[in-house]
């Protein structure tokens, strides 16, 4: 025959295995969403980086005194400043097209965790800037 002891014992042990494992389930769950929650705000900084750096690029580049590459040049460095390592992974290319320059940016995010469906998200921007001409006074284009 069982004591009270062996009884209050048992429902004690049991007790214990259930608090560990709701523990392991939320502690799996408050762990997963963190990591969700931080990659999507590294995308969505790294989107306005790019987007940024872009901008910055093509008002550069449509400088009178500058040059289209001036403006990747300077794309390039702002990319590089603000996503680091992973600025190697997003392409700067910069024209001139017609009284335009025109400047893009093409690539790919690195995670630490992977998203559904496997792909990594694109970052890809694109601004175009007419060209600044300096006019004499009087003259007309």
């Amino acid at each position: 025959m069982r004591t009270t002891t062996d009884r209050s014992t048992n429902l004690r042990a049991k007790r214990l295995g259930q608090t560990t494992l709701e523990f392991a389930l939320v502690a799996v769950l408050v762990v997963s969403t963190t990591l969700a929650l931080t990659e999507l705000g590294w995308f969505v900084y790294a989107r306005h980086v790019v987007a940024t750096a872009v901008a910055e690029g093509a008002r550069i580049g449509s400088a009178a005194d500058r040059t289209s590459d001036d403006g990747a040049a300077y794309a390039r460095r702002l990319l590089t400043a603000g996503l680091g390592s992973s600025a190697t992974a997003v392409a700067v290319v910069a024209t001139l097209d017609g009284e335009q320059v025109v400047v893009e940016a093409h690539g790919q995010l690195p995670l630490v965790v992977a998203w559904p469906g496997g792909g990594t998200p694109a970052l890809n921007a694109r601004v175009a800037v007419p060209k600044e001409r300096f006019r004499p006074t009087g003259q007309r284009p």
